[in-house]
């Protein structure tokens, strides 16, 4: 969650930006269990949206985050004004080998807790092989091992890739009916380059869903946050750029923060130390949810 740095601050100049982790990934507290990546997290977002008293919103959602996304949409069809997929799960069969053979015990244990060489190399030829390197790019590698080396994060991880997938691929496949059910304004946005999720699953969603547009970003791979950032910040703030309201900033769990009835863009991600000026003032910008 944390390469979606840049966008979280363009978006909060002039949005309340919401920003839940995804079960197991990022640093919030482990579950005890995987919930359904699909339902179960779909009905965990409105949850959410609940709690903070917001009674509609926008919802983006990157890879596997684009599948919880369409599950909070297609849980609460009258709540979201518009969603943004980026690189969705979800979409089609197509999944890398070595998810697929995810129950294999020598693969089993690598992606349970991968190497260091391994978390690198499948980065840079199968996540964000398009972007040269550069200190950012470091960072989010480095980050993203030391989250994979976390205690007990593997065997977890090892049950979400089996709730998504199995040896012929991905096999939570939203159905052309479910899709066709999405009446929000979508906007999918899709790297020519994807190797994690090749191009046909994006033209199928904006084909299948009433409204929805596709923007195709030219010389990136899956992680267009990675390999075309100012594209992808270009393209949501585009695409959210209607309404303004104030940030909220909350950085405890046990923050009080203002409840009022707003709209705003929900990210599926983690992030720090962003910044925002709204109304002549500099601010933390972002609204961080529990163990989420």
């Amino acid at each position: 969650g944390a390469i979606w740095h840049r966008q979280i601050a363009a978006l909060a100049a002039t949005r309340r930006v919401i920003v839940p982790e995804i079960p197991v990934f990022g640093i919030s507290d482990l579950p005890t269990d995987v919930p359904p990546i699909r339902s179960g997290v779909g009905e965990l977002v409105n949850a959410i949206l609940d709690a903070v008293d917001v009674e509609r919103a926008d919802i983006a959602g990157m890879s596997l985050g684009g599948l919880e996304a369409i599950g909070a949409v297609l849980h609460s069809p009258d709540r979201f004004d518009k969603l943004a997929l980026i690189s969705s799960a979800g979409l089609g069969s197509d999944l890398p080998y070595i998810y697929r053979l995810a129950r294999v015990p020598i693969l089993k244990r690598l992606l349970a807790k991968p190497t260091r060489m391994m978390s690198d190399s499948f980065f840079n030829r199968m996540e964000a092989q398009m972007s040269e390197d550069s200190p950012e790019r470091n960072a989010f590698m480095d980050y993203q091992f030391q989250v994979s080396q976390r205690t007990n994060r593997g065997s977890l991880i090892l049950a979400g890739i089996t709730r998504f997938s199995n040896w012929r691929g991905q096999s939570d496949i939203i159905p052309d009916s479910d899709l066709a059910q999405i009446r929000t304004k979508t906007l999918v946005i899709w790297g020519d380059q994807d190797r994690f999720f090749p191009l046909t699953h994006a033209t199928r969603a904006a084909t299948v869903i009433s409204d929805a547009q596709l923007e195709v970003v030219q010389n990136c791979g899956h992680l267009t946050a990675v390999d075309a950032p100012d594209e992808l910040t270009a393209a949501l703030v585009r695409w959210f750029g209607e309404g303004v309201t104030r940030a909220v900033h909350c950085d405890r769990e046990d923050s009080v923060a203002p409840r009022r009835k707003c709209r705003y863009s929900c990210i599926y991600t983690f992030i720090t130390n962003a910044s925002a000026t709204v109304g002549g003032e500099t601010t933390n910008t972002l609204y961080l949810l529990g163990d989420t």
